[in-house]
């Protein structure tokens, strides 16, 4: 395959990105808004996108045409681009190889970013292995999660009945 060919194939996965994951307009996807940022930072394939960290996508702008004026990328379209880009991750991660980003519906993105996202969570690429996370570590923040109430559970009072039960059995 030529150079030219990878780079068509690698324009396509972005522009699957663009117009499936992000459900936008597949006509007039290279004038959209989330494009034109890419574009403004230098993002012309899929690997460039690949290659962003959260605070490259959070300076992401949108020029203004006609004007040297600039305004920022939406918050919840920055927050899309984020998910996709964790969504092809964890695919990888889950089939423990790269696939291909076109296989990837809008609703299998839809669920990922409903269901499996954490968006407090820093983007961890695919091929790089997680540190374990510890037992103690996890109760921890189970601990910090669960918030147990002493009104949603009834208080045991054995003795209250341990006395009415001995009085009826002594007296058989």
């Amino acid at each position: 395959m030529s150079a030219a060919a990878r780079r068509d194939a690698d324009r396509a996965k972005l522009k699957n990105v663009v117009t499936i994951m992000l459900n936008n307009d597949e006509v007039n996807w290279e004038t959209h808004d989330v494009m034109l940022a890419l574009t403004r930072f230098g993002v012309d394939t899929f690997s460039d996108l690949m290659m962003m960290e959260c605070r490259d996508i959070e300076s992401l702008v949108i020029p203004t045409v006609g004007t040297t004026a600039e305004r920022p990328l939406g918050f919840s379209q920055r927050r899309q681009l984020l998910a996709a880009i964790c969504c092809f991750h964890h695919f990888c991660r889950e089939q423990s190889k790269s696939i291909n980003v076109t296989s990837i519906s809008n609703s299998n993105f839809q669920r990922f970013r409903i269901g499996r996202w954490d968006a407090s969570a820093e983007v961890v690429p695919w091929l790089t292995t997680r540190a374990p996370v510890s037992a103690e570590a996890e109760i921890e923040h189970w601990n910090k999660i669960v918030k147990i109430s002493r009104s949603d559970y009834k208080e045991f009072r054995d003795e209250a009945y341990w006395y009415k039960w001995s009085e009826d059995s002594y007296s058989l």
